[in-house]
């Protein structure tokens, strides 16, 4: 069943302009194309990934067809599923972004034939009661050292309400991201939040 996405008017009134790089008729093709490959890749029915894009394209302020289709080629890229929220695509700010969700990075981890086991560690000094970082250390079977990052609280802290409610949770979900990143070369699609976080 071919995929529905908004016409040139309804984009026109969402305020989302056409890609000159990706005419509405091409675009489409390819968003069906990738719902099903991914569908298959992922082990559920087409219609069911079908009416979980369409539910977040008729949402106000909706995502572009350009961030649909990115989000379907990543989640394919990286074989997770979005229904289990192992890939995000989320608004920050005006904008939209694809991110890997812990969920997805703790099944691209025990995925990998190497990985051998992880731990955490918490900082003794804490701040209003909040370790100043949260390291994290991956053993793999083929290296004789563990990977190991450490993660700062003051510079990864967002004022957002997740952080807010649970800062040493999400510290240590940063902590894990990161050292995953280190220990198995997994790229993660970009994070706006993250570059305008470091570029101010």
């Amino acid at each position: 069943m071919k995929r529905k996405l908004p016409t040139k008017k309804e984009l026109s009134m969402l305020n989302i302009k056409e890609d000159p790089l990706y005419p509405h008729d091409i675009i489409e093709t390819l968003i069906s194309n990738e719902i099903v490959e991914l569908a298959k890749l992922i082990g559920i029915e087409s219609a069911e990934l079908q009416s979980w894009i369409d539910l977040h394209s008729s949402a106000q302020n909706a995502p572009s067809p350009r961030n649909v289709l990115h989000l379907l080629r990543t989640a394919k890229q990286f074989q997770l599923d979005p229904l289990q929220n192992e890939i995000l695509l989320t608004q920050y700010e005006k904008e939209w972004q694809v991110s890997i969700g812990v969920d997805g990075w703790i099944k691209l981890i025990n995925r990998h034939p190497a990985f051998q086991g992880i731990s955490f560690a918490e900082s003794p000094e804490t701040i209003e009661d909040l370790p100043i970082w949260i390291e994290c250390t991956i053993y793999r079977s083929d290296r004789a050292i563990p990977i190991c990052t450490r993660e700062y609280l003051s510079e990864v802290k967002h004022d957002s309400d997740i952080w807010r409610k649970m800062p040493r949770r999400m510290l240590r979900h940063r902590s894990l991201q990161q050292c995953a990143r280190l220990a198995f070369a997994i790229n993660p699609p970009d994070n706006l939040a993250e570059k305008q976080k470091i570029e101010t």
